[in-house]
């Protein structure tokens, strides 16, 4: 078991065997904790190997989401990197995040979620490219495709959501722009079939510019409106 610090990188815990030369070598490590130093990131379990040539580190690895293994899931996470002269990037892959009521849930990445959203069933993937460096914030970017998701909130339940996703970053969450979902129905009283909301977030909240739903021969709408995470009451008009 061995602890390993550099520029950038702080590793505790870590079964590691080492092979090569001074110059040109390769690390393989396990069943310990990895931490990228310049990043707000807490330590992730990682197994993997990174290469050292050319003053370049370059590493591939293999982590879960410690969260969906505590409710008794293995969510793999795939991460390739590297590092060189005190800079790093980093891609992260997610391919199924899982969500189901006695599991994962989104409101436990967004706390301010608690009370808005319930009943969440679903998947996702997520893909995030960080670039870091130390004395520098964290950059990060990535996507995030729904899947069939389905959940309960305050106007009334929401079916079938699906989106492409785009981020400009995802510490905070800021979305590239305005995005668009769909959403095989909403119910908010009275069932609306095969709708589409196109928003982006704001500080705190989403901002909706149109939300339609077809009803004969025209259609019902939401006005534009902002929906904070905290406020004690948003108020929405179709």
């Amino acid at each position: 078991e061995a602890n390993v610090e550099t520029q950038i990188v702080q590793g505790d815990g870590l079964a590691v065997e080492v092979k090569g030369t001074p110059d040109n070598f390769k690390v393989d490590y396990a069943d310990g904790f990895v931490q990228f130093k310049a990043t707000d990131l807490p330590p992730i379990r990682m197994t993997g190997d990174v290469i050292f040539k050319d003053d370049v580190w370059r590493g591939e690895a293999t982590s879960f989401m410690e969260m969906a293994r505590n409710i008794g899931r293995d969510t793999p996470i795939d991460i390739t990197y590297s590092l060189e002269n005190g800079r790093g990037i980093a891609d992260v892959s997610i391919p199924e995040v899982i969500f189901r009521p006695s599991g994962l849930q989104p409101q436990m990445f967004i706390p301010a979620l608690s009370g808005k959203v319930a009943e969440v069933t679903g998947r996702s993937d997520v893909k995030v490219h960080l670039e870091f460096a130390e004395g520098e914030p964290m950059k990060s970017s990535g996507t995030a495709t729904l899947i069939d998701m389905n959940m309960g909130t305050l106007p009334g339940p929401l079916t079938g959501v699906n989106a492409e996703l785009k981020f400009s970053s995802f510490f905070p969450l800021v979305s590239d722009g305005r995005q668009t979902l769909t959403i095989k129905s909403f119910d908010p009283g009275f069932p609306l079939p095969n709708g589409e909301v196109t928003f982006e977030t704001v500080p705190d909240g989403v901002k909706i510019y149109s939300a339609r739903w077809p009803m004969g021969t025209g259609f019902i709408s939401l006005d534009p409106t902002d929906w904070i995470y905290l406020a004690e009451e948003n108020r929405m008009q179709l």
